[in-house]
This record gives C-alpha cells, structure tokens and sequence, in this order.
C-alpha cells in the first residue's frame, strides 16, 4: 500500500510486467539451458516479484482509480472473477503445451536407443558350418544337401531394430502414459521398461523364424540319414558326420532362446551405459513445452504493458479536453 501510495498502481504494475517477462526471457535462455540450484532460484525470484507486484492490491487500486465510486463493488468483482478465470484456465493451457512438447517424446526418445541387438556366439556354429561344407562336397550325399536350407548364422549375428514411423511395432498405451509421466530421475528406468517389452513383442517372430529354418534343416537330415541306414553301401563315416550335424542343429535350436535372452540383456546394459543422452533428451523436449510456457507468459505481460499505457495515455487526453 506504500508503495502504491508514493509511486502509483500505474508504475507499480509496469514494474511487475516488466519483471515478469524479465523471468520469463531468463527462464527461456539461461533456465532451460543451465538447469540449476542458481538457475532456478533467481528465475523463482523475478517470477515472483513479477506475481507480487502485478496481483492483487495494485489491480485492485487500477480498477479503483478508473471507475466511478459507485461501480467500485462491480469492478472489483469483475477483477476476481477474471483472475479466477485465469487462475483456472491457466493450468490448462500449461497442461497443453507441455501435452505437445510430450507428443514427441517417443519419438525422440527411442531415436536414442541402440538399433541393433547382437546375438552371443552360438553354440557349434563353426562346426555346423564346416560339416554342411564337407556334406555338400561328399559326391555321395552331395547334391541332397545342395536343397538342405540352413539358416546363414551371419545373418543370425545381429537383428535390427526399427523405430521410425513405418515400424510395426506399438508401444501400448500404458507404457507410453508412464514415459510422459517420467521424470529425468526415472527416464532411464522407463526406457528399459520399454525395450523389454518391444523385445516381448518383436523377437518371437524372428526366433521362430530362426527355429523353423534350422527345423527344415534338421528334417533333411533326418530323412537322408534314415536312407543312410538302410543302404547297407553308405560311407559310415559321411552317416557319422551327418548325425553329428543333425545333433548340433538340434542342439541350436534349443539355445536360440537363451541367445536372444542374453542379447536382451546387453541391449539393457547399452542403455544403461546411454542413460546420459536419454535424460538429455528428455529433459529438452520438455523444456520445448517449459519454453512456449514462458514464451506466452512474456506475451502477455508486453500486452498489458500496452494496454495499459494506451489506458493512461487515454485517460489524460479526456482529464485535458475537460481542463
């Protein structure tokens, strides 16, 4: 009341529009970029002071100094419900624009994620490839082996991952309400919630793809080593080496399970070792939202600086005309 008194509610509130967006341009350029204890303690106090000197007393007298003395109790009602207005609405709109920075946060997020998963060495993979090779140069057994499929384990080595928006895969609603939800503390836990359950919804495709091709191979060798063993003229040898394979294509088999286990879980560790660049994104496509917050805080002080010249400015030309 003061303050209001020595130097006007006009003075007073160009001062707090002015400290508002003072904040606001701090909280855009220095806030967002060096997030920090200093950072954030002086955007809090320009934001504020600029809250302090613009609410309550100093609009109360504005309206006071610009109404008849009979309106009084209608002008300062106008003004509460118009701050309860805005008071309402204006989370709202905090809540929209934070709802569009986090529109792309999946996106973004998961261009951070390793996109190849790298298979362990898998078990009896030379000598598979070194008995298929001495089959299919056995001129006995040669060209039944020439149709015998088995799947290329250099191929096998890695499997891609696709994220962009012609990917099949869809992260489920819940999981996705939880990484909007995160924080920067927490995105790194939700991220790898999120590949183990894209690697649930991915990988059995491709396992049973891996299985039913060694599965096709393991047929044919169970068909030709039945002829071998009633062709009393069979190499024993070349039936030997046929069993063997056939026993470490089953056991192959068997295991591309546990190998795509163990590449899940040093997909994880990659992510873990990644956790810097992930809580970095994170935290700037919120601040993309943080900053149209700011942004429209700004506005709208500059505007009602304006208006509230242009109101003053009026004001005098009238209390001339009538002098």
């Amino acid at each position: 009341g003061k303050l209001i008194d020595k130097f006007g509610p006009k003075l007073i509130l160009e001062f707090g529009f002015l400290v508002s967006i003072a904040g606001s341009l701090f909280l855009i350029f220095v806030t967002t970029n060096y997030s920090n204890f200093l950072t954030v303690c002086i955007a809090l106090i320009f934001m504020g002071l600029g809250i302090g000197f613009t609410m309550g007393t100093p609009m109360n007298y504005m309206m006071l100094a610009n109404t008849k003395e009979k309106e009084a109790n209608s002008a300062l009602a106008t003004l509460s419900l118009i701050r309860s207005i805005g008071t309402a609405v204006a989370p709202a709109i905090m809540a929209g624009f934070l709802a569009a920075a986090g529109a792309n946060l999946q996106t973004s997020l998961m261009q951070q994620f390793p996109n190849t998963v790298s298979l362990p060495d898998l078990p009896y993979e030379q000598e598979i490839n070194s008995e298929m090779a001495e089959l299919k140069a056995d001129p006995q057994v040669g060209s039944m082996f020439n149709n015998v499929s088995i799947p290329n384990f250099s191929s096998m080595k890695e499997m891609k991952l696709s994220f962009d928006s012609n990917s099949s895969y869809q992260m489920p609603d819940d999981l996705l309400t939880q990484l909007q939800e995160s924080d920067v503390t927490t995105i790194v836990g939700t991220s790898k919630e999120l590949a183990d359950v894209m690697f649930d919804q991915m990988t059995p495709s491709v396992i049973k793809q891996i299985q039913d091709g060694l599965q096709q191979g393991i047929d044919g060798l169970s068909m030709g080593i039945m002829g071998m063993q009633h062709n009393p003229m069979a190499n024993q040898a070349t039936l030997v080496t046929m069993e063997n394979l056939k026993t470490h294509l089953e056991t192959l088999n068997q295991d591309i399970p546990n190998a795509f286990l163990q590449a899940k879980n040093q997909y994880m560790k990659e992510i873990d070792a990644r956790g810097n660049s992930i809580e970095s994104v994170y935290q700037n496509v919120l601040n993309e939202g943080f900053i149209n917050i700011y942004r429209t805080t700004a506005i709208c002080a500059a505007i009602a600086m304006a208006l509230l010249a242009l109101l003053y400015r009026e004001k005098k030309k009238d209390t001339n005309g009538k002098e």
